[in-house]
This record gives structure tokens, C-alpha cells and sequence, in this order.
């Protein structure tokens, strides 16, 4: 099957903010100037191909879009925006 994926777009960015606030903690980090909002997840979508014997576990989520988080039986985890046909695939592996 083919999804299209939600990606961190501006995964870089992001982890350097969360390591900023790990280390100073949000009030010193903005008192130092650092920054002066929180950094802002950027989402790319792209395709992904899978099969569907390989899915552990699948959930609906409403954010930041809708989306099926499904866990593979390697343990990836990974976001799919949401398509009808894809969660009814997905439907049917689970009912067999």
C-alpha cells in the first residue's frame, strides 16, 4: 500500500529548541534571548509504500490533521494522513 506521511519538515530547528529547553528550561531560555517563541513543527507530507501484514497497531488522531498512527511489528511508529481508503484496509487486516 502507498500513504502519504507526515514528516518533520524542520526536524533540525526543533531539536535544537528542545534541547535549549532541556537545558535552560522555558524562562531562562527566552530570558537569554534565544528565543522568543516556541518553535513552530513544520509538517511535509510524502509517500510512503508498506504492506499490510507488517501493521501491528492502528489509531486515529485529530492533530495537527487528521491522521492513522500506525505501529509496525518492527516498532516504527509512523503518522499517515488520514484517507478513507487506507483506514479501510487497514479495517479489514484487523477483521481477519
Amino acid at each position: 500500500m502507498i500513504a502519504e506521511v507526515l514528516l518533520v519538515g524542520n526536524s533540525d530547528e526543533v531539536t535544537k529548541y528542545n534541547m535549549a529547553v532541556e537545558e535552560h528550561g522555558f524562562e531562562e531560555l527566552f530570558n537569554l534571548g534565544r528565543y522568543d517563541k516556541p518553535v513552530s513543527v513544520e509538517w511535509t507530507v510524502c509517500e510512503m509504500g508498506f504492506s499490510l501484514e507488517d501493521v501491528r497497531l492502528a489509531w486515529v488522531v485529530n492533530q495537527p490533521q487528521q491522521a492513522i498512527n500506525i505501529k509496525f511489528d518492527d516498532g516504527d511508529v509512523w503518522s499517515l494522513v488520514y484517507k478513507e481508503e487506507i483506514w479501510e484496509e487497514i479495517k479489514k487486516l484487523f477483521e481477519e
